[in-house]
C-alpha cells in the first residue's frame, strides 16, 4: 500500500509540471473546429465535415451547451444519410452521448446498443472497441455495477484480440474501469486502472484524460483516508478542466472536492469557507443549466451538514428541508419519467400490436383481392388471346385454302403448258434432225451434217424425257445417259461400254450441258480412238464427292490423245466441251497418255437430289 501511495504522490508532482508543459497541447477549441466545419462544407467534403462536427459536439457537451450540440446533431443526421453506414453509426453514438449527458438514459442505452451490434458484425476493430466502451460507461451511469463488471470482459477481449490504434479510447476504457471499480469493488483496483490510463494519457499528452484520471485518484484516495493527497488530485482535475473549458467535468471535480471537505475536515473556518463554495457551485450549475447533471438534494444535504457543524441550526434545518423537498421532487420527477416511459412503451407496444393485427388483416384481404384480380385478368387475357388466335388461324386457313386452290390450278395449267412446250421443242428438234439426216443421205461424205444431227438429237432426248416425266421438271441422269449411249452405239461397229452412274436427278440446263459433253466424247472416241484396237471399250462413271459436288469420268482404251493448244482452235468438239464445262461452272482435265481419259468436276449448289 505504501508503494502505491508513493506512486500517487509522484503522479501528483508530475501533474503540477504537466500543467505547464501541456499548456500549448490542448485539443482543438470550439472556434477552430467551427472554422474547419465551414471549410469542409464549402468543399462539399461530407465525410470530413461529419467527422469534424462530431468532434465539435464532444466539446459542446463538455462546456456544456446542449442546445448547440442538438443543432449540430440535427445537421449531422442529414449529412450521415449521404455517407457510409459506419459514419452513420458514429452519428448515432454521438446522439447517445447527447442523451446520456441530458439524463435520457433509456435512449442513450438504445443508441449505444445499436452501434455496438453493428460494429460487432463489421470488420472495424477501433469502432467496435469504442462502441463497447460506450456501452460499458452507460452501465456505470445507470449504476448497474454487477452488469458493468461482467461487461468489462468484452472490451478487454477486443483489446487483446485486435490491434487497437485508437489510444484515446484505450485511455477512456481504463478510466471507465477505474470509475466502476471505485464505485463498486474497492480502491486498489481503481488505482491500478487509473495508473494505466495515466500512462497512455501522458504519452498522448491528453490533458482531459489526465484530469479524468486524477479525479478518479482523488475518489480512491478518499476511501483510503489520504485526504491531503485526494484534495490535491481533485484540485488538479478541477483546474485542468476549467482551463480546457470542460465546465461540466470541472464542476463535477469542484463538487467532489467540496464533498470531500464536508466529510473529512474538522476545521470550522474551512467548513464556513466550504459553505460559500457550495453557493458558488449552485450559481455555476444554474448559470450553465446543469441541473440535470447533479443531484441538487445531495448538495443541499452537504450544506445543511456544514451549517450544523458550525452551530447554525436554523440554516441547518432550512437546508435539510430544502434537501428533502429537492429529493422528493427528484424522486417524483424520476418516477414520473419512469411511469411515462413505461406507459409510453406499453401504449406504443399496444398500438403496435393493434396496428400489426389490422395491417395483417388488410394485407391478407389485399392479397386475396389482388390475387382474384390477377386471376380474372389472366383468364380474360388468355380467353382473348385464344379467341384472337382462333380467328387468325381461321382467316389464315381460309386465305391459305384459296391460295392453294388457285396455286394448284395455275400449277396444273403451267405443267400442261410446259409439257406442251417440251413436246413441241422435242418435235421441232426431231424434225430438224430428220431434215439433216435426209440431207446427209444425199451427201454421205458430209460428216458435219451428221454431227449436227447427233447434237440436235441429244438435246431432243432431254425434252422427250421431260415430256414423258409428266409433272416432274428434273431428269433421271442415269436413264438419260443410257438412252444417249444407246443412240450413239446402235449404228456403229461393236464397242463395249460400261456405265457406272449414281441415280441422280438434274435440271434441264445441266443435263443438256453434260449430255453434249458426253456426245462429243463418244463421237471423238468412235472416230479417232480405236484404229487397230481389238477390243474397244468406253467407260462412263458419275459419282458425288459430297452432296453438292459431282465428278464425271470418261475413259476409253484407244490410241490416246496429245492435247495441243491448236486443238481448241481447229476442233469444234473440243470447243463445245470447253463451252459446256464453263456453263456447268466446272473444271476438267484430259489425260491421253494411256488411252483417253476425261475428268470433269463441277459443283451445283442446291441442285442435286437423290432418287
Amino acid at each position: 500500500m505504501k508503494i502505491k501511495l508513493q506512486i500517487v504522490l509522484v503522479l501528483i508532482l508530475f501533474a503540477s509540471i504537466a500543467n505547464t508543459v501541456f499548456a500549448q497541447q490542448n485539443a482543438k477549441s470550439k472556434l477552430i473546429l467551427q472554422k474547419e466545419v465551414n471549410a469542409y462544407n464549402k468543399q462539399n467534403n461530407n465525410e470530413q465535415e461529419l467527422k469534424t462536427r462530431l468532434q465539435l459536439i464532444k466539446v459542446l457537451l463538455n462546456e456544456p451547451d446542449y442546445s448547440s450540440a442538438k443543432n449540430q446533431l440535427d445537421t449531422c443526421k442529414q449529412i450521415a444519410l449521404k455517407v457510409s453506414k459506419p459514419l452513420y453509426m458514429q452519428y448515432l453514438s454521438s446522439l447517445g452521448d447527447y442523451y446520456r449527458y441530458t439524463g435520457n438514459n433509456e435512449d442513450a442505452f438504445r443508441n449505444y446498443l445499436i452501434v455496438y451490434d453493428f460494429f460487432q458484425k463489421n470488420n472495424n476493430p477501433n469502432l467496435y472497441f469504442k462502441s463497447a466502451v460506450d456501452l460499458l460507461e452507460q452501465y456505470r451511469k445507470s449504476r448497474n455495477y454487477k452488469l458493468a463488471n461482467e461487461f468489462i470482459k468484452v472490451p478487454s477481449n477486443i483489446l487483446r484480440t485486435y490491434k487497437i490504434s485508437d489510444t484515446s479510447t484505450i485511455i477512456r476504457f481504463y478510466g471507465r474501469v477505474a470509475a466502476i471499480k471505485n464505485e463498486s469493488v474497492g480502491s486498489d483496483s481503481a488505482i491500478f486502472y487509473t495508473n494505466l490510463a495515466l500512462k497512455f494519457a501522458r504519452q498522448q499528452k491528453n490533458e482531459y484524460a489526465i484530469a479524468t484520471a486524477y479525479n478518479e485518484l482523488g475518489f480512491a484516495l478518499t476511501k483510503l483516508n489520504k485526504f491531503d493527497t485526494a484534495y490535491k488530485c481533485y484540485q488538479f482535475a478541477e483546474d485542468t478542466w476549467f482551463r480546457l473549458n470542460a465546465n461540466r467535468e470541472a464542476m463535477n471535480a469542484f463538487y467532489n472536492k467540496l464533498e470531500f471537505v464536508s466529510h473529512s475536515s474538522s476545521d470550522k473556518g474551512l467548513r464556513k469557507k466550504n459553505i460559500l463554495l457550495y453557493y458558488e457551485l449552485l450559481e455555476r450549475i444554474k448559470k450553465k443549466n446543469l441541473d440535470s447533471d447533479f443531484l441538487l438534494s445531495r448538495i443541499y444535504e452537504n450544506m445543511a451538514s456544514e451549517y450544523f457543524f458550525i452551530g447554525d441550526s436554523l440554516n441547518g434545518y432550512k437546508y435539510t428541508a430544502t434537501a428533502s423537498l429537492k429529493k422528493y421532487r427528484e424522486l417524483s420527477k424520476e418516477n414520473e419519467a419512469k411511469i411515462a416511459a413505461i406507459s409510453k412503451k406499453y401504449d406504443t407496444e399496444k398500438i403496435k400490436l393493434q396496428m400489426k393485427a389490422v395491417e395483417e388483416k388488410l394485407n391478407s384481404s389485399k392479397k386475396i383481392i389482388e390475387k382474384d384480380k390477377k386471376e380474372k385478368k389472366l383468364i380474360f387475357i388468355l380467353f382473348s388471346v385464344c379467341v384472337a388466335f382462333l380467328i387468325i388461324i381461321a382467316c389464315f386457313l381460309f386465305v391459305q385454302n384459296r391460295a392453294n386452290k388457285l396455286l394448284k390450278k395455275r400449277n396444273r395449267e403451267k405443267d400442261v403448258l410446259l409439257q406442251e412446250v417440251h413436246h413441241r421443242v422435242k418435235n421441232n428438234l426431231q424434225f430438224i434432225s430428220g431434215l439433216l439426216e435426209m440431207h446427209q443421205n444425199k451427201d454421205i461424205e458430209n460428216s458435219l451434217i451428221h454431227d449436227a444431227s447427233r447434237r440436235v438429237s441429244a438435246m431432243a432426248l432431254v425434252h422427250e424425257m421431260l415430256y414423258n416425266n409428266d409433272l416432274e421438271q428434273k431428269i433421271d441422269l442415269k436413264k438419260y445417259i443410257e438412252e444417249l449411249a444407246k443412240y450413239h452405239f446402235e449404228n456403229t461397229f461393236k464397242i463395249n461400254y460400261q456405265l457406272s452412274i449414281l441415280p441422280l436427278t438434274l435440271n434441264t440446263t445441266q443435263c443438256i450441258s453434260l449430255g453434249m459433253i458426253i456426245s462429243e466424247l463418244i463421237t471423238n472416241s468412235i472416230k479417232h480412238a480405236f484404229n487397230g484396237i481389238n477390243n474397244p471399250t468406253i467407260n462412263l462413271t458419275i459419282h458425288c464427292l459430297d452432296q453438292n459436288r459431282v465428278v464425271f469420268i470418261y475413259s476409253d482404251n484407244g490410241n490416246g490423245f496429245i492435247k495441243n493448244d491448236s486443238d481448241f482452235s481447229s476442233s469444234l468438239g473440243l470447243r463445245l466441251i470447253d463451252i459446256f464445262t464453263r456453263q456447268l461452272k466446272g473444271k476438267y482435265s484430259i489425260n491421253g497418255s494411256n488411252g483417253y481419259e476425261f475428268n470433269l468436276n463441277f459443283k451445283i449448289k442446291n441442285e442435286i437430289s437423290y432418287n
